[in-house]
């Protein structure tokens, strides 16, 4: 045992075998690589010798065209010998086919120059046509999504409107055929009674109708019925005009009318809440349009003013395109709130019949302008504003369309000429937007007056002169009053103001029995 056993350590230990093994592996994977070597030769070989063939497909190609170029180039060179004679000698003509060898490379150079230019040309125009045709196709696509949704969606609904629209035009058709219908029956039984007159020309209007076959015939009875009244309402504007314009240069003398309208307002101060801006007053002064283009709302605002009517009246609108007034009050008890046609304010215009325009006089050469000054309303009065802005297509015919005669215009009868500064100061002052740009703080009328000659109208020429005496005096209390106190409440003027204004309007009945009113114009309307 001890035998086998030294006999196997030797065996194991032996260096030979070992060295026999690694000789193996190392043999095998030589083998291996150049297995894959002489596979990789192969494959470059291949590779190379296909490219060799190509190349040499390319160089005969290329050599065909510079042979088929060559014999081009000599024919035309044997034409030009035939022309011009043939070379002098063998040298000269050796030297014409060596000129003739490098002109035929110059020439295939050039050429190849211009292939390659028209090539790159070329490539640029279809580039361009690519990008066009992208963009074509992007447009289609958007079209035909619209088209799309326009049919599966909005067509439905155009029909169906369509649909309603068509209904409603023949329900309308029947009522205009019943109404045509009702027209002609009453008034060939002679029922209609429509013409006023004698019994002669009641009977010769009645003959003519009972003679009408057609619907034309009365349709055209009825327009010529509608010019003639259309004339007689042209006679009664002109008419009406004139007589205003002569009361108003009769009250208030003639050339230019101005207006003066003392206001109180808060002034803005940096640093302190609204509310406790201190309220000091200013003048507007209005320039009243010429008597001959506006006679009517110039009377009017001016014997508006004379009466004293517009005292305690407020501001209550300051939007982005107007400044609107009227005889409204400022709730003091709830902020940003107004008291809309107060009835001592109002009851003044209606007892002495100013308060509203006849009609909407206009005139095409006094548009609404920038710092114009317009009646407000259908008809228009009381409330006036002033435009901040050119409001001649808004305020103008056609301009404001939600009223039945929408083609009618507001009364534009000045402009403001005085007092720019203070439309500044009340742009301070905040407004509500939702309620209409209503302002959040009174904008109190004290006082308001009529110049005539660059002063003020005379005491003995207004209303009431008493009353008016015992106003002056209780105005020039309420100053002194303010003066004392209006650091402790700002909004006792405006109170006064109100208080006082009342009572005047209390004896509105008493005022206006003086016989100082016109004898004709918007105070007998």
């Amino acid at each position: 045992a001890d035998k086998r056993h030294s006999i196997g350590s030797i065996n194991k230990g032996h260096p030979a075998k070992q060295n026999s093994g690694s000789l193996g592996s190392i043999s095998s994977i030589l083998f291996a690589f150049s297995f894959i070597l002489i596979v990789a030769m192969g494959g470059a070989t291949i590779h190379y010798r296909k490219m060799i063939d190509r190349f040499e497909h390319e160089l005969g190609i290329m050599r065909g065209r510079t042979k088929s170029m060559a014999r081009g180039h000599h024919a035309d060179l044997n034409r030009f010998h035939d022309i011009h004679g043939p070379a002098g000698d063998n040298n000269n003509g050796d030297d014409a086919d060596d000129a003739s060898k490098n002109n035929d490379n110059s020439i295939t150079s050039q050429q190849m120059a211009q292939i390659r230019a028209a090539k790159s040309k070329l490539q640029g125009q279809s580039s361009q046509w690519s990008t066009k045709a992208t963009s074509a196709d992007n447009s289609i696509l958007a079209i035909t999504t619209q088209i799309d949704h326009l049919q599966t969606h909005e067509l439905n609904s155009y029909g169906t409107q369509m649909t309603a629209l068509t209904d409603r035009l023949a329900q309308e058709k029947l009522t205009t055929q019943k109404f045509r219908e009702e027209f002609i029956s009453t008034h060939k039984k002679g029922e209609g009674g429509i013409v006023p007159g004698g019994p002669g020309h009641a009977l010769v209007q009645r003959r003519e109708i009972e003679q009408m076959e057609s619907l034309d015939d009365y349709e055209d009875y009825v327009q010529r019925r509608e010019d003639a009244l259309w004339s007689k309402i042209d006679v009664l504007v002109e008419k009406f005009g004139k007589s205003s314009q002569r009361e108003a240069e009769e009250w208030f003398g003639n050339g230019i009318h101005k207006v003066e309208l003392d206001i109180e307002y808060p002034q803005y101060t940096v640093d302190l809440p609204p509310s406790s801006w201190p309220r000091v007053r200013g003048t507007f002064t209005l320039e009243m349009a010429p008597l001959d283009l506006m006679p009517i709302a110039v009377n009017l605002f001016l014997q508006q003013v004379h009466h004293k009517l517009w005292n305690g009246c407020s501001f209550v609108i300051n939007a982005m395109h107007i400044l609107q007034a009227g005889p409204h009050r400022y709730d003091e008890s709830q902020s940003g709130k107004y008291d809309a046609n107060v009835a001592t304010l109002v009851n003044g215009f209606k007892n002495s019949k100013l308060d509203k325009m006849p009609f909407q006089e206009y005139h095409v050469n006094y548009p609404h302008d920038t710092h114009t000054v317009g009646f407000a309303g259908r008809p228009g009065g009381p409330d006036f504003y002033i435009n901040k802005i050119d409001n001649s297509e808004n305020h103008g015919p056609g301009g404001q369309s939600h009223h039945d005669l929408h083609e009618e215009a507001d009364p534009c009868f000045g402009k403001l000429v005085g007092g720019m500064e203070i439309l500044q100061e009340l742009n301070k002052i905040p407004v509500d937007g939702e309620r209409g740009s209503l302002l959040l703080h009174s904008v109190v009328i004290m006082d308001s007056r009529v110049v005539i000659g660059g002063r003020p109208e005379a005491k003995e020429r207004q209303v009431g002169n008493a009353g008016n005496e015992d106003g002056n005096q209780q105005s020039q209390q309420l100053q002194e009053n303010d003066d004392g106190n209006n650091n402790g409440n700002p909004n006792a003027g405006a109170e006064s103001a109100r208080n006082e204004n009342e009572q005047n309007n209390d004896q509105g009945s008493n005022r206006f029995e003086a016989n100082r009113m016109p004898a004709m114009g918007p105070g007998r309307i």
